[in-house]
């Protein structure tokens, strides 16, 4: 009994002992009705804690689009040891997504590991330049490793083309140090000071919490909003201020100043960038949880108004970017549209369908129509393809880019010596009595067009002929007339100045304004070839060796540059089977020794020059399997004897691309030139290749898990399951392609199976010219994935299958 009392007695003082202190605190000493007040010592940023957030409301913003396109992508810098992540800026992301403008994260290939010294970091200018040609506006937030010469340079051209900058140098990041940012920020007027702000009178929990007070310029309408940085320093310089801290702000480093600048806008008159570029001090105010504390999402709203505000000036060389949605693609009457001309249309539409945009062929005519004084502007933007003689006849473009067409013929006629002035002196080589002749040079100019000249040259614009011999002249009996060779006139392109361009030698890339919402893009050469070579420097934006001005770009270009000229059929004989009459530079087909030579001849081009280390080869497959069938395929490598021409295609009667085992594998201009000619005299012509540019589709690359059988072409299919036949897993993303809905189009062999991205988009198709007027007897084989990935030995036997389909009739 007694030690259950004494159990009991503990318990009480023990209950006692916990209560007691509770009941003191809030009867007596009434602690929890003191507010809480910090005592700050001294900074510390390590030490910052994370504020409790308070969310506040924020009135949804309505942000209208106007633009038909969406604006291009704002790049984010997280290339130079940033220690940033990306999902810190998803706030500033979705508010930029708000105004149809999206990020795009600049990560760089450098290995960090491999770098010994920060002061020496690679150059990225060349990844960084083609970040940056459809860009609208990019942050450079506390980079660690510094900027090279090269990159800050590409941003000062980005910013005076009208491009925005974000500059962002924070205290509390780790490795941010504001004389690392500043080596990119002082060619705009900017200088980071390396310090930090802090207030020990009033602050958001913690003496680096500072309030902003005085909102000025493009932020004045924030004066009425409570904004707080958290860990930030402050900017001097050639600045425009935007926002400032309050009065009882103080500076690690900075004493006797106050009401410091932590937003502000920069660069400077003298290089085009004025008020394009933004700096500010803090970064954490624009990333959650920060962005829901106070005011200061709309602070996040004032930096994606700067960002989204951006205007690139459109020049020529800046295309696509100043097109709109829907283009329209005009032919001139440049020596008629053939085949390669064609291509160029191809290019064009590919090209501008990844970009968003919708190209159509249209009739000569709207460009003519269009053109005309007082025409109506179509509704949609002009890619106008031609040549000068078309363009200076049907037109006033080539006087709108101050130019007018002129043709000079140069005629030799006997009679009169050339007036050489009273001071001239006699020819250097003494002409013998009987060999002396007399010339005189007219010149006759006739313009093209609504522009017509004509007179005789003079001075420097004289044209020297052959000569030929005078009537005085008294020739010698062995002596004998040379003949007047037919003058042939020349196409000059001729300046307000007098300055003349040899048309044959020069390419014009021009866009020109027709209203407020339409443009024309004009590329303009002397012939096809000319042509083909603008179209060259507009896709790929190389304008090396022309002059170029905000509307047009003056190229030159090489006769030489033309594509080769094919050979008649005829005059290209099918190798024989003992190899006679083959050109030289053609493989023939190898004739096994004491045998037969095989009843058809192939050519198997391993297209392996972009090969890497871990790709499969599938050419081997073909090769195999054709061997046993017992023909003898010639095998041609890309990376050893380069791309094979028109003429070296058509020595065989089955030509088989192949490069679907190669990742970056697929055709190339000069191949599909050597194609397209190959196919027009009616070659056979298998692509195997995952990018086999024949019907690739629109849409975005997907990975194929499955294939089907289709019974639209039952011999390209025979002894093939009828089930689905499962792929490996693994497998990369290829783009699908597409054949169109006609029935009398391209029959498909397979399929993507119900598993594979894109399910049913063709992955075997054939194409003929069966039925056509003017039929050659053509055939296109499309394989759209590579063959390695078949299992089963299903491979080879669609390499059988392929051989008796292509061969067939040969």
């Amino acid at each position: 009994m007694r030690p259950i009392i004494l159990r009991a007695v503990l318990g009480v003082v023990a209950l006692l002992l916990l209560v007691t202190p509770l009941l003191v605190r809030t009867a007596i000493w009434h602690l929890n009705a003191r507010p809480y007040s910090a005592q700050v010592i001294s900074p510390n940023l390590a030490a910052t804690p994370v504020p409790t957030v308070t969310p506040a409301p924020l009135a949804p913003q309505e942000v209208k689009v106007r633009q038909e396109m969406r604006a291009g992508p704002v790049i984010v810098d997280l290339a130079h040891g940033n220690r940033l992540n990306r999902n810190q800026f998803e706030p500033l992301a979705a508010a930029l997504a708000r105004r149809g403008v999206g990020l795009r994260f600049w990560l760089g290939n450098v290995d960090v590991l491999s770098v010994t010294n920060y002061l020496d970091y690679p150059d990225q200018s060349e990844e960084l330049e083609g970040l940056l040609e459809d860009a609208s506006a990019l942050i450079v937030a506390s980079p660690f490793f510094l900027w090279s010469p090269a990159e800050i340079g590409l941003v000062e051209r980005f910013v005076a083309d009208g491009g925005h900058l974000l500059l962002i140098s924070d205290p509390d990041v780790l490795g941010d140090l504001a004389q690392d940012i500043n080596n990119l920020a002082e060619p705009f007027g900017i200088v980071f000071n390396d310090d930090y702000l802090y207030d020990t009178t009033r602050n958001d929990g913690n003496h680096t919490y500072i309030f902003q007070q005085t909102f000025l310029d493009q932020a004045a309408h924030l004066a009425d909003r409570t904004i707080v940085f958290y860990g930030a320093r402050s900017i001097s310089g050639e600045i425009a201020p935007q926002v400032r801290t309050t009065h009882t702000t103080l500076s690690s480093l900075r004493s006797g100043i106050t009401d410091f600048v932590t937003v502000a806008l920069g660069g400077l008159t003298s290089s085009r960038t004025a008020w394009r570029v933004l700096a500010m001090t803090d970064f954490d105010v624009l990333t959650a949880p920060f962005v829901e504390r106070h005011d200061n999402q709309h602070l996040v709203e004032f930096v994606a108004d700067f960002l989204a505000a951006a205007q690139r000036s459109d020049t020529v060389t800046d295309f696509p970017a100043y097109l709109g949605k829907e283009v329209a693609l005009v032919f001139g009457n440049a020596e008629a549209v053939d085949a390669e001309i064609l291509l160029e249309g191809a290019r064009l539409q590919r090209s501008l369908e990844l970009s968003g945009r919708n190209l159509e062929l249209a009739g000569s005519t709207l460009l003519t129509a269009t053109l005309m004084e007082g025409a109506a502007i179509p509704e949609v933007d002009l890619i106008a393809l031609a040549d000068f003689t078309l363009i200076a006849q049907q037109t006033n473009l080539l006087g709108n880019l101050g130019f007018r067409l002129l043709e000079v013929t140069a005629t030799p006629t006997p009679g009169a010596e050339p007036d050489r002035g009273p001071s001239a002196e006699p020819p250097v080589t003494p002409q013998p009595p009987a060999a002396t002749a007399a010339l005189t040079t007219d010149v006759e100019i006739t313009g093209v067009g609504n522009l017509t000249a004509t007179g005789a040259l003079t001075g420097e614009e004289t044209i020297t002929g052959e000569t030929t011999p005078s009537l005085e002249a008294t020739p010698s009996p062995e002596a004998t007339p040379e003949t007047t060779p037919t003058p042939q006139p020349v196409l000059y392109l001729e300046k307000a100045d007098g300055l003349r361009l040899l048309a044959r030698e020069t390419v014009l890339i021009a866009q020109l304004q027709l209203d407020q919402g339409h443009r024309l893009v004009a590329v303009i050469g002397h012939n096809n070839a000319g042509i083909r070579a603008g179209v060259d420097r507009l896709l790929s934006r190389d304008y090396s060796g022309c002059v170029t001005g905000p509307d047009l770009a003056v190229c030159s270009f090489e006769p030489g540059e033309t594509m080769p000229v094919e050979p008649p059929a005829t005059q290209t004989p099918a190798p024989t089977p003992t190899g006679a009459g083959t050109p030289s530079s053609v493989p023939a087909p190898a004739t096994p020794e004491g045998g037969e030579a095989p009843t058809a001849s192939i050519l198997l081009v391993d297209d392996n020059d972009l090969m890497g280390p871990t790709d499969t080869v599938e050419a081997d497959i073909y090769l195999q399997v054709l061997t046993q069938l017992g023909y003898q395929p010639v095998l041609w490598t890309t990376s050893g004897q380069g791309i094979p021409t028109a003429a070296e295609l058509g020595a065989y009667r089955w030509v088989i691309w192949s490069s679907g085992g190669y990742e970056n594998g697929g055709p190339g201009l000069n191949a599909l030139d050597a194609m397209l000619g190959y196919i027009n005299t009616g070659g056979n012509l298998t692509i195997s290749s995952r990018r086999p540019f024949f019907g690739m589709g629109a849409d975005d690359p997907s990975v194929i898990a499955d294939v089907q059988i289709d019974d639209d072409l039952p011999a390209l299919v025979e002894g093939l399951p009828s089930e689905t036949i499962e792929l490996p897993s693994g497998l990369p993303p290829v783009t699908p392609l597409e054949t169109g809905s006609d029935e009398e189009g391209p029959r498909v062999a397979l399929r993507r199976g119900p598993d594979s991205g894109n399910a049913g988009a063709p992955l075997l198709f054939l194409a003929t010219d069966e039925g056509e007027a003017e039929s050659t007897g053509a055939r296109l084989m499309v394989l759209g994935m590579s063959l390695t990935w078949l299992p089963n030995d299903y491979d080879k036997q669609l390499v059988r299958n392929m051989a008796e389909v292509m061969l067939a009739g040969n």
